[in-house]
């Protein structure tokens, strides 16, 4: 699905700008820092971030469509894509020292919602940073992704 949705994907990001700069405030990603953006899609963070001065030197957006990753464009040097399942991110564990997700919990049932924030959880270093960008809604699927941070924090931090 999100193979055929990257086409048009583009005439939607404005409307995630302010949420996008707003996350990066949140997330204060450093020089020395190494940044995961989880569920990347066509790169509208790591293009926010590209242009803010103090940024990473190391710097990955994965996501699970080609698609999408394929429209993310050029990136500064030594930032890097790739395909990969956020149920199972190829990282090591304690590596990353800020992870983003943006627009991707609200849209997992819950069972993969967990795997996600488990494998976050798992490569985060001891005193990293998460920062979600998950709509709000009074559904009960918000709830739960709100439910499911909640729970994750305690232990993050």
């Amino acid at each position: 699905m999100w193979d055929r949705a990257a086409r048009g994907y583009a005439r939607q990001e404005h409307l995630e700008a302010q949420s996008v700069e707003r996350a990066l405030d949140l997330a204060r990603p450093r020089a020395g820092e190494r940044l995961l953006d989880v569920a990347t899609g066509t790169g509208v963070l790591l293009r926010a971030l590209a242009r803010r001065p103090d940024r990473p030197a190391h710097v990955e957006g994965v996501d699970s469509s080609h698609g999408m990753l394929a429209r993310v464009g050029p990136l500064p040097a030594g930032w890097m894509t790739g395909l990969a399942d956020a149920r199972r991110l190829p990282h090591a564990d304690g590596n990353t020292d800020v992870v983003t997700a943006a627009y991707v919990l609200q849209v997992l049932g819950a069972a993969d919602r967990r795997a996600v924030l488990a494998e976050v959880r798992r490569v985060l270093r001891p005193g990293g940073r998460l920062v979600t960008i998950t709509p709000w809604s009074p559904r009960r699927p918000a709830r739960a992704v709100l439910a499911g941070l909640a729970a994750l924090a305690p232990r993050t931090l």
